[in-house]
C-alpha cells in the first residue's frame, strides 16, 4: 500500500468495548455511521452480515471489519434469536464490559467503532467490501497478544492520557488489519485488488500524495505506464468508479481536511487541490459534500 493511502486511513478516535460470551450465544449489532470491528481474543464464533447468504467462522486472532458499519450478527449458534448487543448491561461505567450467554466455552471479543482522522478517508471506506475478515497467523500471535494486553490495560485506566493511548493503539491495530488484507491476495476484495495492482495502486498513491497536481486520465495513465484506454478500464474495474470521479472526490475531501486544520481562503484551498478556478472548486465541493466550502467551515466550527 502506498504510504499516502495508508495515511488517509489513520484512526482518530474509537468507541471500544470488551465482551466475554459463553456458548450458546447470539448478539446483534444494528449498525453504525462509523466503521465497526470485532477482534477475537479467545475462543471462536460466527459472523454474518445482514443480507449475506453465508456466515464466516472466526477464531482466535481473527478480525472482522465492517467499513460501512453494516448491521450483523455474531454467534456461536446462528439458529438462536440474536439479542441486541446494546441491551446487554455493562458491568461498569466508561468502557463497556459485557458478559452474556450460557454455561459453555467462552469467547472473548474486543469490539468497537471508530472514525478516521482525515475526511479524505471518506473516499476510501465506501470502496471497501461490506465485510472484511482478516485471519490471524502464527507470526501475528505474539504481536496480537501484546497489543490486546496493552489495550485492556489502558481501557481500564481512567488516568489522563489513557484515551490518547487507546486511540494510537487502535491506529496500529487498524493499520495491521489493512496490511493483512493487502497481503492476503484474495480475489474479489475490490479496493485491495486496486491497491495491489502495480498500475492502479501507483495511480492511487500519486493522487493521494499530490492531489494538487494537474492530473487527468491521460497524465495518470502516462505516469503509471499504461495507455489511456487500458488505464481507464483497469482503474474503473478495480476501484469501482472512473478515475476522474475518484480524483474529484478525493480532492474535495482533502480540501475538507485542510479546512479543519487551517484558515486557508477558499481560493487557496482550490489551488492546493488542483483547481485553477475558485468557482469550479465551489461547485464540485457542493456536489460531493452538499454544502459550499463556507457552509462546511461554519458547520465544522460549531462541532469543534
Amino acid at each position: 500500500m502506498h504510504p499516502s493511502v495508508l495515511d488517509s486511513l489513520r484512526v482518530a478516535s474509537s468507541v471500544v468495548s470488551r465482551a466475554w460470551l459463553t456458548h450458546p450465544w447470539a448478539v446483534r449489532t444494528e449498525g453504525s455511521a462509523r466503521p465497526i470491528f470485532h477482534v477475537v481474543a479467545s475462543g471462536a464464533c460466527f459472523v454474518r452480515a445482514d443480507g449475506a447468504a453465508e456466515a464466516a467462522a472466526l477464531e482466535r486472532g481473527d478480525t472482522v471489519l465492517f467499513p460501512q458499519g453494516s448491521p450483523h450478527v455474531l454467534a456461536t449458534d446462528l439458529e438462536r434469536p440474536a439479542v441486541p448487543i446494546r441491551s446487554i448491561a455493562s458491568e461498569r461505567p466508561g468502557v463497556p464490559i459485557l458478559r452474556f450467554g450460557g454455561r459453555g466455552e467462552e469467547t472473548s471479543l474486543l469490539c468497537g467503532a471508530f472514525r478516521f482522522e482525515r475526511d479524505a478517508a471518506g473516499t476510501l471506506a465506501p470502496l471497501l467490501p461490506k465485510m472484511l475478515v482478516v485471519r490471524g497467523d502464527a507470526a501475528l500471535s505474539d504481536w496480537f497478544v501484546q497489543t490486546l494486553a496493552l489495550l485492556d490495560r489502558e481501557l481500564q485506566d481512567a488516568s489522563p492520557g489513557s484515551a490518547t493511548l487507546v486511540a494510537r493503539l487502535m491506529d496500529v491495530l487498524f493499520a495491521r488489519v489493512m496490511k493483512q488484507c493487502l497481503a492476503s491476495g484474495n480475489d474479489g476484495d475490490g479496493w485491495f485488488s486496486a491497491l495491489r495492482d502495480p498500475h492502479v495502486g501507483r495511480a492511487l498513491g500519486l493522487v493521494h500524495d499530490r492531489p494538487g497536481d494537474d492530473w487527468s486520465v491521460e497524465s495518470l495513465a502516462q505516469a503509471v505506464g499504461l495507455s489511456r484506454t487500458r488505464f481507464y478500464q483497469r482503474f474503473s474495474e478495480l476501484v469501482g468508479e472512473p478515475p476522474a470521479r475518484y480524483l474529484a472526490r478525493f480532492r474535495v475531501t482533502a480540501a475538507a481536511d485542510l479546512m479543519r486544520t487551517t484558515d486557508m481562503s477558499t481560493a487557496a484551498l482550490a489551488a492546493s487541490v488542483g483547481y485553477a478556478s475558485e468557482d469550479a472548486f465551489v461547485r464540485v465541493f457542493k456536489r460531493y459534500v452538499g454544502k459550499t466550502p463556507s457552509e462546511f467551515r461554519r458547520a465544522s466550527a460549531l462541532l469543534s
